[in-house]
């Protein structure tokens, strides 16, 4: 007979949660009954992996910082849901500390004040890997569509353009889900929430199951600026990108770029701005673009649109925040006259 180590023995018979973090705590019967549950979900639905209530069917996207799953609940097949898996730890120099997990959960409960406006994708839960301290799951509403950036290599290797009407279109949706971000209250007080990551690939242009209609959505706020809440500054903890920023791209304002506390309604405005700009020269696409806002306005000024728009994308992309519209409605009043207009 081989011995048992006696921490095995005590591990085995009882229930203390042993693992190196230095506040382990007793397991609860709760926690014991979902442990076997969550073993049992695993034997039995061998060929798929089971991530707490939801069965993974296809991955749809792969990143240094998530994985994207399509899933369904285990108990209600019917239920399909966006699953995004992130590595947390690619954050952080070490091991992902509880201050970094608070602060991304807490983007996650935030947007979820917000699930009620049309056009802002639905986040429905958010929790832990049963097994990885480091990775963290967050479920929204199923993705029925293409971002953004699908969209435009589509438009790229089809030589096709994008009429100036369906642009007018997807920046009058996202002008709306920033109204209600950027209009957000908590206790009667406001508390606006900056995404400082609109992008191609937080965009999303999902069927209407009912009249099958394209809605525009923006997703992943899981970078915004809130309050006291804010993960900043946000930078990549793996060697490959070490001292690199996370959110650093053409469509991030030069302000965020320097500090991103210094986030507001003017650089989601930026990013509303390049991304008009981007939608506009299709089907010319390349992901790693570069748009210098003192250098390339004359971009702007070769668009084949009219003078009324040109002239408002470079208020847009003005590169001193104060030289932008201060509020979405005002593109959206803007907006309104071009239609009619054009």
């Amino acid at each position: 007979m081989v011995g048992l180590d006696e921490r095995l023995l005590r591990a085995l018979s009882s229930s203390e949660l042993l693992h190196w973090r230095q506040n382990s705590h007793r397991l609860t019967d709760q926690e014991i009954q979902d442990l076997c549950s969550f073993l049992s979900r695993r034997h039995k639905d061998q060929g798929y992996q089971i991530v707490h209530h939801y069965r993974l069917l296809k991955k749809t996207r792969s990143t240094s910082l998530f994985e994207e799953f399509e899933a369904e609940h285990v108990q209600i097949p019917t239920r399909r849901v966006r699953l995004k898996c992130y590595r947390l730890r690619t954050l952080t120099s070490g091991r992902v500390t509880e201050k970094t997990i608070e602060q991304f959960k807490r983007g996650i409960e935030v947007v979820s004040t917000l699930a009620n406006q049309t056009h802002i994708l639905q986040t429905l839960d958010f929790f832990p890997d049963p097994c990885y301290c480091y990775l963290y799951y967050e479920v929204t509403e199923p993705i029925d569509g293409l971002r953004l950036d699908e969209l435009a290599i589509q438009c790229q290797q089809q030589g096709r353009t994008l009429p100036l009407k369906t642009q007018m279109a997807i920046v009058t949706a996202l002008c709306k889900a920033l109204r209600s971000a950027h209009n957000h209250k908590e206790q009667g007080k406001k508390a606006p929430i900056y995404h400082r990551n609109i992008c191609f690939e937080t965009v999303f242009l999902i069927r209407n199951k009912e009249n099958h209609r394209q809605v525009v959505k923006l997703a992943d706020f899981n970078f915004a600026k809130f309050g006291e809440h804010t993960i900043n500054p946000m930078y990549w903890g793996v060697p490959e990108y070490r001292n690199t920023r996370l959110i650093e791209t053409i469509f991030t304002a030069p302000e965020v770029l320097r500090d991103a506390s210094t986030a507001s309604a003017a650089s989601d405005i930026y990013a509303l701005g390049i991304l008009w700009y981007l939608l506009s020269i299709l089907p010319e696409y390349d992901p790693h673009i570069r748009f210098d806002p003192n250098t390339d306005m004359v971009q702007i000024d070769r668009l084949t649109l009219p003078g009324e728009v040109r002239d408002l994308l470079k208020r847009m992309v003005a590169p001193q925040p104060e030289k932008r519209p201060q509020r979405v409605e005002e593109i959206l009043d803007a907006l309104k006259l071009l239609k009619a207009l054009t």
